[in-house]
C-alpha cells in the first residue's frame, strides 16, 4: 500500500501543499505572521515544492509568499526584503522585492545592519 498523494497548489512553476503551507503560520501581536514549519540556519522559514519535472526541491517560504503577491516568479537576481527585520516573517505585507542596496537600507532604517559582520550585541 503506497503513500496517499496530497493534492497540490500551483504556484508559477512550483507546485507546494497548500493545506500545509497555510497550517504552518502564525500571526504575532507585532503585525508579523511566523512561520512555524522548518526553517533555515539563518532563521528564513523553509518548505518543499516540486517543479514542473517533478524534482521536489527547499524553498524559502517569504519568497513563495512574495510569488503570490506580486503574481509573478522572482528572479534570482531579486531579493525578498523583510521590512519588519524578522527573517521568519511570512506576512505579505512586510516583504518587498528590491536589490542588495535596498537590504542594506532597509537594514540601517531597522538597526540591524552590520558592517564586515560586526556583532551589533558587543
Amino acid at each position: 500500500m503506497g503513500r496517499r498523494s496530497l493534492p497540490r497548489t500551483q504556484v508559477e512553476d512550483l507546485e507546494i501543499l497548500w493545506d500545509y503551507f497555510t497550517r504552518h503560520q502564525t500571526p504575532l501581536s507585532t503585525g508579523c505572521v511566523a512561520w512555524t514549519a522548518g526553517r533555515h540556519s539563518q532563521g528564513y522559514g523553509m518548505i518543499g515544492a516540486w517543479r514542473s519535472d517533478g524534482t521536489k526541491i527547499m524553498t524559502l517560504v517569504h519568497r513563495i509568499v512574495a510569488r503570490l503577491k506580486y503574481a509573478r516568479p522572482i528572479v534570482s537576481s531579486e531579493m525578498v526584503i523583510h521590512t519588519c527585520s524578522n527573517l521568519n516573517c511570512c506576512n505579505p505585507d512586510h516583504l518587498m522585492i528590491g536589490t542588495r542596496s535596498d537590504i542594506h537600507r532597509v537594514m540601517r532604517q531597522n538597526q540591524r545592519y552590520r558592517p564586515r559582520g560586526q556583532n551589533i550585541y558587543e
